[in-house]
């Protein structure tokens, strides 16, 4: 009887074992296959990263791009505000300097030139350019506040 029961011991541990076998095999076959699909998304990652990289670089370009047209669209006189000033000045018939509404320097040097006793003569001279540059008839000048007063330089030309 003893001997019986060491060999249905033994048959049980050989099915364990064989069963133990095909699970490693099964485990083996899901890791091959996972490596695999690992290897597959690494590849499109890498791709994917690629393309990311090549995006952003494109965008800081067209950053740069449109950076530099802004510089130079406010460094244009605004057409539209100047023909405005124009017909405004032209209905009302009166020659004042209208200045840019957020430009402090603009709206000092108008309150200086309409202040004066012949501003209509000085106001038909100056015209706005850009922030701080204005022409002066033929002259271009760079135009800035000190001490609350309108201080304005002769600008060499280029």
């Amino acid at each position: 009887m003893r001997l019986e029961s060491t060999l249905i011991a033994y048959e049980q541990l050989i099915c364990s074992n064989e069963d133990m076998g095909s699970l490693l095999d099964e485990h083996k076959t899901t890791i091959e296959f996972l490596q695999k699909e690992k290897e597959k998304a690494d590849i499109a990652l890498e791709g994917a990263s690629k393309k990311v990289a090549a995006v952003e670089k494109r965008n800081q370009t067209i950053n740069k791009r449109l950076d530099n047209l802004l510089v130079v669209v406010k460094s244009r006189v605004d057409p539209v505000g100047v023909f405005s000033n124009y017909l405004n000045n032209l209905k009302t018939k009166s020659f004042i300097y209208s200045p840019i509404e957020d430009d402090i320097v603009d709206i000092k040097l108008a309150e200086h030139l309409n202040s004066l006793p012949d501003s209509k003569a000085l106001t038909e001279l100056f015209s706005r350019e850009s922030e701080g540059i204005y022409h002066f008839g033929t002259k271009r000048v760079f135009v800035k506040i000190e001490n609350g007063k309108v201080i304005s330089k002769h600008l060499k030309k280029q």
